[in-house]
């Protein structure tokens, strides 16, 4: 192909796509207005608030987490152990 074909190609695949992206554009639905929510009861309030508070726990919760790419169950076991024993 010769430089001109090849750019007069460009040139109409740019103006369809850009066709293409307007009529997409104008597609998408208008958006929704909506009014702001009311207030929340107090009671709801608390409720929500209550049920985020964290648990009392006697000891605290220990996590590890790890890639499991080519390694064996003791490498998990060993950060537990002195995790476990350091807590408390």
């Amino acid at each position: 192909m010769n430089p001109r074909r090849m750019l007069i190609l460009l040139t109409i695949v740019l103006i369809i796509g850009a066709g293409g992206f307007a009529a997409w554009l104008f597609s998408l639905p208008e958006t929704a207005r909506s009014e702001a929510p009311g207030p929340i009861a107090m009671q709801e309030r608390e409720a929500t608030l209550n049920a985020l508070r964290p648990a009392k726990r006697e000891r605290p919760v220990i996590a590890i987490v790890g890639l499991n790419d080519a390694t064996e169950t003791t490498d998990y076991l060993m950060p537990y152990g002195v995790l476990k024993r350091a807590a408390w």
